[in-house]
């Protein structure tokens, strides 16, 4: 399970969201910045909140790495 909170580090409900991460001690369980998975907003659409097809490509390139990373880090803790 991955919880994806969007852009700003510094709010309650980011904070929250963090918080309930840590307390949970689930290993599947992962926080992900949103600037993490949409790192330009230019890639959004005219309405400035939705992604646009460019920035739809870019977010599933940027997830996949991150579920790579994640995915070979619980690989390491299984040996």
């Amino acid at each position: 399970m991955i919880l994806g909170i969007r852009y700003h580090e510094n709010n309650t409900f980011t904070n929250i969201s963090k918080m309930v991460v840590e307390e949970m001690n689930n290993k599947n369980l992962h926080f992900i910045y949103g600037d993490e998975i949409l790192t330009d907003f230019s890639r959004l659409s005219t309405d400035l909140l939705h992604p646009s097809d460019y920035g739809y490509i870019v977010m599933s390139e940027n997830v996949s790495k991150i579920l790579r990373r994640i995915l070979k880090m619980e690989d390491s803790y299984a040996k």
